[in-house]
């Protein structure tokens, strides 16, 4: 009898421990699912602004047609310009940025940037009540870099004013998703690969670095060498301090403005010297309620 209690006792343990490792493997699979969780999307274009993929927060799909990127005006508005517009009345694109102003008439493949006629290698495309914008031609405009990366669907977008960090792989190296070696590869460097490097993203030995095929991830910061700061942040400096005394120059096509050296004394700007006058005609008219008067332009 007392054997049989030992056999049972035995079994008894053994199925506790294996009970118990089965919960540690539960506790660490919890642990670790997420790093293998695939966070890209792979059914549509990807977009990568500035070292993130905005992907999820696009509101259309971005597409390439003939080479060129198109970006619905909706995520325009939403990531480069808020203040984009369709006027109507002259059936085109209002864009820009602080420096420059671009129109483009729907169909047409040219625009006007700062009142200058430019040719562009594609126009403003209307589909599904939606208007899609040539981006990658307007890179002047929003002062960036566009790139396709062909075969990864992958289209980067970095903006010219901003901090932008170059390195090189020093051996072959996994890229991956998450700040540990148990993560999901994202991508895989040979030693001498290019690598960009996302500005302050050093931590625990570990660093976030966009790779040539656009993929996002962090490598070990020992495997990457020649770290290169291509360009810092551009910071927009005020250009003028205090109060703003401003006077309109005027000239006509008779008389034109008085050439002058050097600033003009208590003034620190010079309005545009072009205007445009509205003839302004009324008419009277009779109601009920008596006279009233409608301004016509």
């Amino acid at each position: 009898m007392s054997r049989m209690k030992e056999k049972q006792s035995n079994k008894t343990f053994r199925k506790l421990i294996i009970i118990a490792i089965f919960l540690v493997c539960i506790l660490i699979v919890l642990k670790y699912a997420n790093n293998y969780i695939r966070k890209d999307i792979t059914n549509q274009i990807n977009l990568v602004v500035n070292n993130s993929n905005v992907t999820k927060s696009l509101k259309k799909p971005i597409f390439i047609e003939n080479g060129v990127v198109y970006v619905s005006k909706e995520d325009i508005s939403n990531f480069f310009d808020p203040y984009i517009y369709y006027e109507e009345k002259y059936n085109q694109i209002i864009t820009g940025s602080e420096t420059k102003i671009a129109a483009i008439v729907i169909g047409q493949k040219q625009m006007t940037n700062n009142g200058a006629v430019v040719s562009i290698p594609a126009t403003v495309l209307e589909k599904d009540n939606t208007y899609y914008i040539p981006f990658s031609a307007l890179d002047n405009i929003y002062n960036v870099k566009t790139t396709y990366i062909e075969g990864k669907d992958i289209v980067t977008v970095d903006s010219l004013d901003r901090k932008f960090i170059v390195a090189d792989s020093n051996k072959d190296s996994k890229i991956k998703q998450e700040r540990t070696d148990i993560s999901r590869t994202v991508d895989k460097v040979k030693r001498g690969d290019n690598l960009i490097v996302v500005p302050d993203s050093s931590k625990d030995g570990w660093v976030r670095v966009r790779t040539e095929n656009g993929k996002l991830g962090y490598v070990r910061e020992k495997n990457i060498t020649n770290q290169t700061t291509v360009r810092e942040n551009m910071e927009p400096k005020e250009k003028i301090n205090g109060n703003i005394s401003m006077i309109w120059d005027y000239f006509t096509q008779w008389g034109s403005a008085p050439s002058r050296t050097g600033p003009l004394k208590g003034v620190n700007v010079v309005s545009p010297t072009f205007f445009t006058l509205k003839r302004l005609r009324k008419r009277r008219s009779k109601c009920e309620c008596g006279t009233k008067w409608q301004e016509l332009y």
